[in-house]
């Protein structure tokens, strides 16, 4: 076929064909969805510019890729919701973990710390702990 291809228009086989691998080629590279980056990837870029902040972020980062820090998509809706960060409703936490990761970051290196410091698998959800750390700051910065 590709012969007959040859034969009709100006070009020959060996053009033909790489002409026809390239665009079997680009048609694969094309379709790819590009896979969302992780929590700790995001961290890591956002940490370049607060080294002082750097190894807590990271570290929640990881616990979020590993699902021991806001565990189910609801923690995350709920963090997010009560933060502010965003107004749509993440469909899976691998998407979310830009808006997790940039929340982290606009908490104060202080209650970034007790949250990094906390251990992996308390009695209650790790959400309960940071909507306490974050309304206890609150209430605390409003009192003084």
């Amino acid at each position: 076929m590709v012969e007959m291809l040859a034969s009709l228009g100006e070009q020959n086989f060996e053009e033909i064909e790489a002409e026809l691998a390239a665009a079997q080629n680009k048609k694969k590279t094309g379709t790819r969805r590009s896979q969302p980056r992780s929590a700790s990837e995001i961290a890591a870029e956002i940490s370049r510019n607060e080294p002082e902040r750097s190894h807590s972020l990271q570290k929640l980062a990881s616990r979020y890729d590993n699902k021991t820090f806001l565990p189910t998509l609801r923690d995350v809706r709920r963090f997010l919701d009560r933060t502010g960060v965003s107004d749509s409703k993440p469909k899976d936490r691998r998407r979310a973990a830009l808006q997790v990761v940039t929340a982290l970051s606009r908490v104060s290196a202080q209650e970034l710390d007790q949250l990094a410091a906390s251990p992996e698998h308390e009695t209650e959800s790790d959400y309960s702990v940071l909507a306490r750390e974050i309304i206890g700051g609150k209430a605390r910065s409003s009192g003084n």
